[in-house]
């Protein structure tokens, strides 16, 4: 291990105990370095494992032809199913799906042919705006919609999370710890970033938290949202890796009738065109939160 990442053995290692303590979805991406082929090595027997990984459309969509298309999809299709260790992938999602390829008849078009190649089992999409999200909810062909939630970045809640329950659509989302604000490395983040973390500090003032039970605080406030189907996070060393398994351990998590002392202390944040309300406690607009995502940390 260097540099508090870990070596390829401890992460398949952890995979698998990720798995014995009943965790059952795993999202990767090819463009995650060596993401996928560890996946595959640590877990791609075991059936009961479901695999989400991602494909990229190229910038200019609309100078291909379907077939094209079509094409460069499949051979990303094979290359993931190939180190993944699976014949059929559970989830493909389009990575980054823009408004105008989400409207698009033709990546429609293709999105269907590639779900017809009986090699994918559901269609998805990650997307950041809300703009990106309802497109990707009414394309007709997205079964599974990723999204960024967290208690201080609830754009989504206002419309999207009823548009995809009401559709049947799962709603996958990342982002529970806000790049790490919601953490204690709040306390690192920089002079043009303050608004978060007195956002986040008045934020554990409130719940008469310390900065060490915030992450806790944040898993379960994503975990109390009924509308979500699975909650990702993204430990960046085995440090919090081992620290996020503790703390969505089945038997450890705060029993689901006491879940709702975070749910309804901070229920009342929401967000109002592009100002995050965070109760009385104020507000950081949307600009802030765009600045987290240059961040190195996790």
């Amino acid at each position: 291990e260097a540099d508090g990442q870990p070596s390829r053995k401890d992460e398949i290692a952890l995979l698998r105990t990720a798995a014995e303590a009943g965790i059952n979805l795993f999202d990767t991406a090819p463009n995650y370095g060596d993401a996928e082929s560890i996946l595959g090595e640590a877990l791609g027997d075991r059936s009961e494992a479901i695999f989400a990984t991602k494909i990229t459309l190229p910038s200019n969509t609309s100078s291909f032809k379907k077939e094209e298309l079509l094409t460069l999809l499949q051979q990303s299709v094979y290359q993931s199913r190939k180190v993944l260790c699976r014949d059929v992938l559970d989830i493909v999602q389009v990575h980054n799906l823009s408004v105008q390829d989400a409207a698009s008849p033709v990546i429609a078009a293709v999105m269907e042919a590639l779900r017809a190649s009986e090699k994918v089992r559901f269609l998805g999409a990650s997307v950041y705006t809300e703009d990106e999200a309802l497109t990707a909810l009414h394309s007709g062909w997205v079964d599974v919609l990723q999204v960024a939630y967290n208690v201080l970045d609830q754009r989504m809640a206002i419309r999207v999370f009823n548009a995809a329950a009401s559709m049947n659509i799962g709603a996958l989302t990342r982002s529970a710890y806000l790049k790490g604000a919601l953490t204690p490395r709040a306390r690192l983040l920089p002079a043009q970033l303050d608004p978060l973390r007195n956002a986040v500090e008045d934020l554990a003032d409130a719940l008469s938290l310390p900065l060490e039970a915030m992450p806790r605080a944040a898993l379960e406030f994503c975990l109390g949202e009924s509308r979500i189907r699975s909650v990702l996070i993204g430990p960046s060393n085995m440090a919090e890796r081992e620290q996020a398994l503790n703390e969505i351990d089945p038997t450890q998590l705060i029993p689901e009738a006491e879940i709702g002392r975070y749910w309804s202390d901070m229920k009342d944040l929401a967000v109002r065109e592009n100002v995050i309300i965070l109760g009385v406690y104020g507000a950081i607009t949307m600009k802030t939160v765009e600045g987290i995502r240059n961040l190195t940390h996790g």
